[in-house]
């Protein structure tokens, strides 16, 4: 049952994170008022722990707080299954949505409540996701938005809110999606069609800690693609339409585009891997940065393909895949 002076539920998934998710939970220690005066609402955070091997729960454990804490433990079965764990435990008629390495704003909890405050219309409102590089929340606070950082997804669980009752509504996040990437993209399809409409706060700031890559991380990086990927096509076969298409993206457009930038396979070179981690050592800098997300994109399309190519052949003759336009075979 919801509580009555529980405005907001914060939910947190999280797996093998516990130094950068104790940072977060400070983030919101000093919440503060917008500028209309209205005070921070009565808020708590729900972390759920996706079976984490680190020592996140113990963390949690000893956590001291001026919010309430409650910590969910689960199997590790993915994002999606963490967050309707979160969904169903929350004690607010609003949920916020924020990743496990979003440093909080001043403003994030009082500028999503009062987007909702202000006009009850159903609604999804997103904050800004800014990237730092940075885990020291005054330092990652000063930094400013780019031309990068805006999105343009309709439903984002990084720093996102709505009613609790437009997810029950929707059906809850589809645990099909174990692995990683797409669960909350196909979460905002759903709720498309709820007819709810999606608004920008600016003041709703997030920071999201993304720490600089090194040639070392590309295997991990390129594992994750992969999976994403997986994702992506099962994206697609529950929402077949051209703007998840697009979204994804499955157009030979962009399959063109990686072909001429990963020439000759390159990227799947053995000499590859060394090249970079000599770039990163001894310049020039730019060259490894555009190798490295060449060698990552090389491994999303890759495995792109082979999931499109094996989810083809599982439809019978004259399926809607194959019907599709622009598709690669």
């Amino acid at each position: 049952m919801a509580s009555e002076q529980m405005k907001l539920s914060l939910i947190i998934p999280t797996y093998n994170r516990r130094a950068v998710l104790q940072q977060v939970l400070m983030s919101l220690v000093d919440q503060q008022p917008t500028g209309t005066g209205q005070p921070v609402p009565e808020f708590e955070v729900i972390v759920v722990d996706d079976g984490s091997t680190d020592d996140t729960l113990a963390m949690l454990a000893q956590a001291v707080l001026p919010f309430p804490l409650r910590v969910i433990q689960a199997r590790h079965t993915g994002p999606a299954h963490a967050r309707n764990l979160g969904v169903a435990a929350a004690q607010a008629p609003l949920l916020l949505f924020l990743d496990s390495d979003l440093l909080a704003g001043p403003q994030l909890v009082a500028a999503h409540y009062e987007a909702h405050r202000v006009d009850p219309d159903d609604r999804i409102v997103h904050g800004p996701v800014i990237q730092v590089d940075t885990l020291d929340v005054t330092r990652a606070r000063q930094v400013k938005a780019r031309l990068g950082d805006l999105s343009r997804a309709f439903f984002a669980t990084g720093n996102a809110s709505l009613a609790k009752r437009h997810i029950e509504a929707a059906g809850g996040f589809d645990e099909e999606f174990s692995l990683y990437g797409w669960e909350d993209l196909e979460m905002g399809e759903r709720l498309r069609r709820l007819g709810l409409k999606a608004v920008w706060v600016a003041e709703a700031q997030g920071y999201h800690y993304k720490p600089p890559l090194q040639t070392k991380d590309l295997p991990s990086r390129c594992r994750r693609e992969e999976e994403r990927a997986h994702n992506a096509i099962l994206f697609y076969r529950k929402h077949p339409s051209r703007r998840v298409r697009w979204m994804i993206p499955l157009h030979p457009v962009t399959f063109g585009i990686e072909r001429l930038i990963s020439f000759g396979g390159w990227p799947e070179r053995r000499w590859a891997r060394h090249w970079l981690a000599h770039l990163e050592v001894h310049g020039p800098r730019w060259l490894w940065r555009f190798g490295s997300w060449a060698v990552i994109q090389h491994a999303y399309y890759q495995a792109l393909r082979r999931e499109w190519r094996h989810f083809r052949t599982q439809l019978p003759p004259g399926g809607q895949a194959r019907k599709a336009e622009g598709a690669e075979s």
